[in-house]
């Protein structure tokens, strides 16, 4: 009998043993959702393991579960243009989980008044502005002592540096233009030599700001010059219209990369023979550019992959073709877009696709009475093209956006009622994109106006004529910029940056900033 117990008591012994262990042991797996509001935009979300990408508000489970213990839910890519906080991110699991994600839209950082403005900017007139990143740099043109120089500022993450001359303070310079990529920026302008505009260009990379060469031909007097960068790729390629010693002026293009040897400019290319002006170029994070100007009475483009077409592409919409635009995605693929007219018509506004390295048919998009097109796009495609067209006795600005291998619609970003003109457009690294444009306000003076494409496919326009970002104590300056004018803006990784001139309370021109955070 003794024994029988004996037995008993260690069966429990051992089963109430087992039971301690099990409940030591790790438990799950558990799930976790989420719970989102107010998203306007695409949200991605990782639990460590998978990734959750969200578009709407509404509550969404990771797909698979996860065994107790530690977790961290963190956000891998936020809306383009909304802020996102999270609660309950954070634990130990030891059950399922909800987790609480509230967006709201950013909010513009904007000038407190007509004394708030970059420092040391009077006598502002042409402006520059690219940004890659959380790096921005801003160049103008500014008249001192009767002669125009060429100043820049960087953006510190925060704000704005100070002011420091690019060009040489001997002689005069016009017309900046700016590119930035990851980790390095340069900055070129038109600058008097001997009496002919030459090309200079100063770039910054780990080693700093460089001293300025000169890209043009010696003794060739240049003009419309443009320049852009290819983000990670390492390449800036530059674009300007050059006499060739004949009074015949030719498009001629360099490229600025990144080899063993450091950062060099290679020889020019000459990509025209006949009379050109206003080129405009495009590059891609693999390095491919695109270069279109119009030629005689038409527009001509060139491709760059390894070298450049020097048999171009020409297009024509009628007697006069002018404003080229150019994109060209990651992928290859691309878009031309310009300005046309007759003397028996009125303007319009044309596209040509560049798709798998061929160009297809012209379309018409904008018109009649269309001109003044802007064109932009994100690395997968996603493009934005902005134009001015009449429209109930104002101009107004127009717009098209291409996403999912199709075009929209048109659609009026400017609110009615006073005559709107000089688009920009500017596209993201992650999908969204912002146009920028003058427009008369309802006291008859110029202010800067912003519509914002989320990544979504919504817009955000101004609600009306007083909508706008510019002070409403003075009328802005709208002054060209290598073949766009008006209000500028770039994309940092997480914010948007606006720039434009305006006379302070003085008269003087200034240059203003605002800042979507």
């Amino acid at each position: 009998m003794k024994r029988k117990d004996a037995t008993t008591k260690l069966a429990l012994a051992a089963a109430a043993l087992l039971i301690w262990l099990a409940s030591c042991a790790p438990g799950g797996p558990y799930t976790i959702t989420v719970n989102v509001s107010g998203l306007a935009g695409t949200l991605v979300l990782s639990d460590g393991t998978e990734e959750l990408t969200i578009s709407a508000d509404g509550s969404y489970a990771f797909p698979g579960k996860l065994p107790a213990g530690d977790y961290e839910v963190r956000m891998v890519t936020p809306p383009v243009f909304q802020n996102c906080a999270l609660s309950g991110d954070r634990g130990t699991l030891a059950g399922d989980v909800e987790v609480s994600v509230s967006c709201q839209d950013k909010t513009w950082e904007r000038p407190a008044d007509l004394s708030d403005h970059l420092p040391d900017s009077q006598g502002a007139y042409r402006l520059a502005l690219d940004a890659c990143g959380d790096t921005a740099v801003l160049a103008w043109e500014a008249l001192q002592s009767g002669t125009y120089h060429i100043y820049y500022s960087e953006w510190s993450g925060s704000g704005w540096g100070a002011p420091l001359m690019a060009s040489d303070p001997a002689v005069g310079a016009t017309r900046p233009v700016v590119a930035v990529g990851q980790g390095y920026a340069v900055v070129a302008w038109l600058q008097d030599d001997s009496g002919v505009d030459a090309v200079y260009a100063m770039r910054k990379g780990a080693d700093g700001w460089q001293t300025p060469e000169r890209l043009s031909a010696g003794g060739a007097d240049a003009r419309d010059l443009t320049l852009t960068a290819a983000g990670t790729a390492n390449k800036v390629v530059a674009s300007w219209v050059e006499d060739d010693g004949s009074g015949t002026f030719v498009t001629v293009t360099r490229t600025l990369g990144l080899g063993s040897s450091g950062w060099l400019w290679s020889g020019a290319t000459t990509l025209s023979s006949n009379g050109s002006s206003g080129p405009d170029v495009a590059v891609n994070s693999a390095g491919n550019a695109l270069v279109a100007w119009s030629e005689s009475v038409n527009v001509s483009v060139s491709e760059f992959a390894g070298s450049w077409n020097l048999t171009p592409g020409t297009f024509s919409g009628g007697s006069s073709n002018y404003a080229p635009r150019v994109f060209i995605d990651d992928s290859g693929n691309g878009w031309l877009s310009w300005a046309s007219s007759s003397p028996f018509s009125l303007s319009n506004v044309n596209l040509v696709g560049y798709r798998d390295g061929a160009w297809g048919s012209r379309e018409v998009v904008g018109g009649p009475s269309a001109n003044s097109p802007a064109l932009a796009g994100n690395p997968d495609g996603r493009t934005l093209l902005t134009w001015v067209q009449s429209e109930g006795g104002y101009l107004q600005i127009y717009a098209q956006t291409y996403a999912d291998d199709a075009w929209s619609r048109p659609l009026p970003l400017s609110p009615l009622g006073g005559s709107a003109g000089r688009p920009h457009a500017a596209a993201g690294a992650r999908g969204g994109a912002a146009a920028a444009w003058l427009q008369d306000d309802a006291g008859g003076d110029d202010q800067v106006f912003v519509a914002l494409w989320r990544e979504t496919g919504e817009w955000v326009l101004p609600e009306g004529l007083d909508d706008h970002l510019s002070l409403a104590d003075s009328a802005v300056l709208g002054a060209t910029v290598s073949g766009e004018a008006g209000p500028l803006l770039g994309f940092l990784e997480n914010g948007l940056l606006l720039a434009w001139i305006q006379s302070d309370s003085t008269g003087d021109a200034q240059v203003y900033t605002a800042y979507l955070h």
